[in-house]
């Protein structure tokens, strides 16, 4: 199977009517734009009861994975903050 990637939309090229039904079955099962809020490192900090530099140190130990907007500006989503609070627990 073919696929050629078009910005934000996976297109299957050469795909038999049997495998695009599982594939649209599988789609409709499948949240779509499933956005999540995005925190500030403070905001994370003071979630978890640590400093903001505690933050950073677990995006380079890959616990909560940073999501940089600008050299100077970085988010993370809320269910990894969420996760990570149960993982604590």
């Amino acid at each position: 199977m073919k696929t050629v990637d078009a910005g934000n939309v996976l297109v299957f090229l050469d795909v038999t009517k049997t495998e695009r039904k599982r594939l649209l079955a599988a789609a409709e099962n499948e949240p779509v734009n499933k956005k999540q809020k995005l925190l500030t490192r403070k905001e994370v900090a003071h979630a978890l009861g640590v400093h903001t530099e505690t933050v950073k140190r677990y995006g380079r130990k890959g616990l909560l994975h940073p999501i940089r907007i600008t050299s100077r500006m970085v988010r993370y989503e809320e269910g990894d903050v969420l996760a990570l609070l149960q993982a604590r627990e």
